[in-house]
Protein backbone atom coordinates (compact mmCIF):
# COMPACT_ATOMS: atom_id res chain seq x y z
CA UNK A 1 0.00 0.00 0.00
CA UNK A 2 3.05 2.88 0.88
CA UNK A 3 4.46 1.32 -2.20
CA UNK A 4 1.13 2.65 -4.14
CA UNK A 5 0.75 5.83 -2.53
CA UNK A 6 5.00 6.82 -3.12
CA UNK A 7 4.32 5.96 -6.79
CA UNK A 8 1.29 8.44 -6.91
CA UNK A 9 3.21 11.03 -5.19
CA UNK A 10 6.27 10.63 -7.06
CA UNK A 11 4.03 10.92 -10.61
CA UNK A 12 2.30 13.78 -9.74
CA UNK A 13 5.63 15.82 -9.51
CA UNK A 14 5.58 18.68 -11.34
CA UNK A 15 6.24 19.28 -15.15
CA UNK A 16 9.31 21.15 -15.51
CA UNK A 17 10.86 21.04 -12.35
CA UNK A 18 14.18 18.77 -13.64
CA UNK A 19 12.89 16.02 -12.56
CA UNK A 20 12.43 13.04 -14.36
CA UNK A 21 11.46 9.27 -14.54
CA UNK A 22 14.63 7.18 -14.24
CA UNK A 23 14.26 4.33 -16.68
CA UNK A 24 15.07 0.87 -15.25
CA UNK A 25 17.52 -0.99 -17.56
CA UNK A 26 15.30 -3.19 -19.04
CA UNK A 27 12.83 -1.13 -19.89
CA UNK A 28 9.54 -0.25 -19.18
CA UNK A 29 8.26 2.84 -17.92
CA UNK A 30 10.56 3.79 -14.70
CA UNK A 31 10.49 5.26 -11.31
CA UNK A 32 10.17 9.05 -10.85
CA UNK A 33 12.36 10.42 -8.01
CA UNK A 34 12.11 14.14 -7.07
CA UNK A 35 15.47 14.09 -5.74
CA UNK A 36 17.04 13.23 -8.68
CA UNK A 37 17.66 16.09 -11.04
CA UNK A 38 17.28 13.90 -14.39
CA UNK A 39 20.18 15.57 -16.23
CA UNK A 40 21.91 12.74 -13.87
CA UNK A 41 21.13 9.53 -15.70
CA UNK A 42 19.88 6.61 -15.38
CA UNK A 43 20.43 4.12 -12.81
CA UNK A 44 23.12 0.69 -13.37
CA UNK A 45 20.59 -2.46 -12.80
CA UNK A 46 20.84 -4.30 -9.78
CA UNK A 47 21.28 -7.48 -11.62
CA UNK A 48 24.28 -6.72 -13.29
CA UNK A 49 25.88 -5.67 -10.47
CA UNK A 50 24.78 -9.60 -8.56
CA UNK A 51 25.91 -11.36 -11.89
CA UNK A 52 28.90 -9.84 -11.36
CA UNK A 53 29.50 -10.75 -7.83
CA UNK A 54 28.18 -13.78 -8.45
CA UNK A 55 30.85 -14.78 -10.99
CA UNK A 56 33.25 -13.04 -8.85
CA UNK A 57 32.45 -15.84 -6.01
CA UNK A 58 32.31 -18.39 -8.20
CA UNK A 59 36.13 -17.46 -10.37
CA UNK A 60 36.92 -17.51 -6.53
CA UNK A 61 35.84 -20.99 -5.81
CA UNK A 62 37.96 -22.43 -8.88
CA UNK A 63 40.50 -20.92 -8.80
CA UNK A 64 41.10 -21.82 -5.37
CA UNK A 65 40.61 -25.36 -6.43
CA UNK A 66 42.53 -25.67 -9.32
CA UNK A 67 45.73 -23.93 -7.24
CA UNK A 68 45.40 -25.87 -4.31
CA UNK A 69 45.33 -29.28 -6.55
CA UNK A 70 48.48 -27.84 -8.52
CA UNK A 71 50.14 -27.22 -5.67
CA UNK A 72 49.92 -30.82 -4.20
CA UNK A 73 50.67 -32.36 -7.39
CA UNK A 74 53.60 -30.11 -7.35
CA UNK A 75 54.38 -31.50 -3.80
CA UNK A 76 53.57 -34.97 -4.54
CA UNK A 77 56.69 -34.59 -7.52
CA UNK A 78 58.55 -32.84 -5.42
CA UNK A 79 58.48 -35.70 -2.85
CA UNK A 80 59.13 -38.54 -5.72
CA UNK A 81 62.26 -36.45 -6.60
CA UNK A 82 63.75 -36.54 -3.20
CA UNK A 83 62.66 -39.94 -2.56
CA UNK A 84 64.97 -41.28 -6.21
CA UNK A 85 67.88 -38.31 -5.14
CA UNK A 86 67.70 -39.88 -1.04
CA UNK A 87 70.68 -42.59 -2.02
CA UNK A 88 68.66 -44.80 0.41
CA UNK A 89 69.70 -42.42 3.59
CA UNK A 90 66.65 -43.42 5.62
CA UNK A 91 65.74 -40.04 7.23
CA UNK A 92 65.73 -38.80 3.31
CA UNK A 93 63.92 -41.67 2.27
CA UNK A 94 61.06 -41.04 5.17
CA UNK A 95 60.72 -37.05 4.19
CA UNK A 96 60.68 -38.16 0.97
CA UNK A 97 57.31 -40.33 2.31
CA UNK A 98 56.35 -38.12 4.13
CA UNK A 99 55.84 -35.73 1.40
CA UNK A 100 54.10 -38.06 -1.01
CA UNK A 101 51.89 -38.59 1.81
CA UNK A 102 50.89 -35.47 2.69
CA UNK A 103 50.46 -34.03 -1.06
CA UNK A 104 48.22 -37.35 -1.85
CA UNK A 105 45.89 -36.03 1.29
CA UNK A 106 45.83 -32.63 -0.18
CA UNK A 107 44.23 -33.86 -3.36
CA UNK A 108 42.05 -36.26 -1.58
CA UNK A 109 40.86 -32.94 0.48
CA UNK A 110 40.45 -31.03 -2.77
CA UNK A 111 38.55 -33.90 -4.54
CA UNK A 112 36.67 -34.17 -1.48
CA UNK A 113 35.75 -30.39 -2.16
CA UNK A 114 34.60 -30.68 -5.54
CA UNK A 115 32.19 -33.59 -4.34
CA UNK A 116 31.22 -31.52 -1.52
CA UNK A 117 30.83 -28.08 -3.47
CA UNK A 118 28.82 -30.54 -5.96
CA UNK A 119 26.13 -32.38 -3.71
CA UNK A 120 25.53 -29.32 -1.63
CA UNK A 121 25.25 -27.50 -5.20
CA UNK A 122 22.65 -30.13 -6.78
CA UNK A 123 21.22 -30.25 -2.90
CA UNK A 124 20.07 -26.30 -3.80
CA UNK A 125 19.83 -26.42 -7.25
CA UNK A 126 22.68 -24.30 -8.17
CA UNK A 127 25.98 -24.46 -9.62
CA UNK A 128 28.17 -23.61 -6.92
CA UNK A 129 31.27 -23.35 -9.51
CA UNK A 130 29.19 -21.28 -12.00
CA UNK A 131 27.02 -18.87 -9.81
CA UNK A 132 24.51 -16.80 -11.65
CA UNK A 133 22.03 -14.86 -9.12
CA UNK A 134 18.37 -14.89 -11.17
CA UNK A 135 17.14 -10.96 -11.37
CA UNK A 136 13.09 -10.25 -11.13
CA UNK A 137 13.34 -10.23 -14.95
CA UNK A 138 13.94 -14.44 -14.58
CA UNK A 139 10.69 -14.72 -12.71
CA UNK A 140 8.25 -15.99 -15.09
Amino acid sequence: MLIFLATKLLAAAAPGTGVGPIPPAGGGSGITNPAINAAIGTLGSQGDAAGKFAGFIALILRLGLIIAAVMSLLYLLWGGLDWVVSGGDKTSVENARNKIIHAIIGLAIVALLVAIIQFVGGFLQINLLNLTIPTASDIP
